[in-house]
């Protein structure tokens, strides 16, 4: 099964394809789409847009997952939240089957632990999660853009339940 994450930032959106199944991943593509500053900001978004959409296509994703921001977070960016939900719209008409848009704690229950600590864990590089790479050459953003991909591809089927049904709140396709 192959899955997208996504991490967005103020500057630029990170990505990360993965392959695999649950509890075992490898990584397929890692990379980042920058914002382009000489665009108005209504523009920044259609090409986000645009350039996620092609990059879903190339790799023929079928479940995505995006790492949203915390509720708690202490300087929160409204452009930020902006790529969010233009990337939310993007999995909802897409071609996946299945997607989820959430924080730490939501990733965590998707990949199977009991709280977010280890998540967090894994975000900070103080620990490797079973994924086929160099966890600690990795950015924070691309090792959450990782691990959101990596919550897609058990999406769906957490704790046994049927594949691809849909779970509360999370979004995704029945």
């Amino acid at each position: 099964m192959r899955a997208i994450g996504f991490r967005a930032t103020p500057t630029d959106i990170h990505y990360a394809v993965v392959e695999g199944d649950p509890g075992a991943y490898d990584v397929v593509a890692l990379d980042a789409v920058r914002v382009p500053a000489a665009l108005l900001p209504p523009n920044q978004l259609h090409f986000l847009r645009t350039v996620l959409l092609d990059v879903m296509e190339e790799y023929q994703v079928t479940r995505a997952g995006l790492r949203t921001a915390e509720t708690t977070a202490r300087a929160p960016s409204v452009f930020r939240y902006n790529v969010e939900g233009v990337v939310q719209e993007l999995l909802a008409s897409s071609t996946v089957d299945w997607y989820f848009a959430g924080a730490k704690a939501r990733i965590a229950s998707l990949l199977g632990y009991a709280d977010r600590k280890t998540v967090t864990k894994f975000c900070d590089g103080d620990d490797a999660p079973p994924v086929a790479t160099e966890w600690a050459q990795h950015s924070k953003e691309q090792r959450e853009a990782i691990l959101a991909a990596c919550a897609a591809v058990n999406g769906g089927n957490p704790n046994g339940a049927a594949a691809g049904s849909t779970l509360a709140g999370v979004g995704g396709k029945a």
